[in-house]
């Protein structure tokens, strides 16, 4: 995957996008079937650690509490308008409930920093912005933005399964 991400991102892609293919077409060529879920989940959980702590590492704090505001403005309005635009779009297709919709949003809301965060990585790198702080903001936003993305998926799914039926129950998503 690694390779493939070289190999994307010389195509002036996110080396991401190049790596993601490749685990799709892995798990597509049933590569992966010595891989139980357990491992599965904590290869996700160790990825995503090593994001958030590469974005955590190159902060300027300093800047971050004098600009405070614009870092949380940075981190919940693009999540919130990216969660309800997908939300609205699945449900008008009929592809999903709205409360499902929600969910979904939530989730691609949550991967967005996986995108940017290397990117903002390399700008940081390259002094790009860094005399006004521009890469710290940004890198403590898009840990915010997943922080409220995981809390808004926490809390929507608890009310999708607050009544303790399944969600094939009938009349569960119209009650909400």
């Amino acid at each position: 995957s690694n390779l493939a991400g070289q190999g994307v991102a010389r195509l002036g892609l996110p080396p991401l996008a190049g790596m993601l293919v490749t685990g799709f077409v892995m798990r597509q060529a049933s590569c992966t079937q010595g891989i139980t879920t357990l491992l599965n989940s904590k290869v996700r959980d160790v990825a995503l650690a090593v994001i958030m702590a590469r974005a955590g590492l190159g902060l300027d704090l300093k800047r971050l509490w004098s600009e405070c505001g614009i870092t949380l403005a940075l981190s919940t309005v693009p999540m919130i308008v990216e969660t309800t635009t997908i939300a609205l779009l699945s449900w008008a297709t009929g592809t999903l409930p709205l409360p499902w919709g929600l969910l979904l949003g939530f989730i691609i809301a949550d991967v967005s920093p996986a995108v940017t965060v290397p990117l903002l990585m390399e700008f940081e790198q390259g002094g790009y912005g860094a005399d006004k702080g521009i890469p710290s903001i940004l890198l403590a936003a898009s840990g915010l933005n997943s922080v409220a993305a995981i809390v808004g998926y926490g809390t929507v799914f608890s009310l999708i399964f607050a009544s303790g039926l399944p969600a094939w129950a009938p009349g569960l998503l119209g009650a909400l």
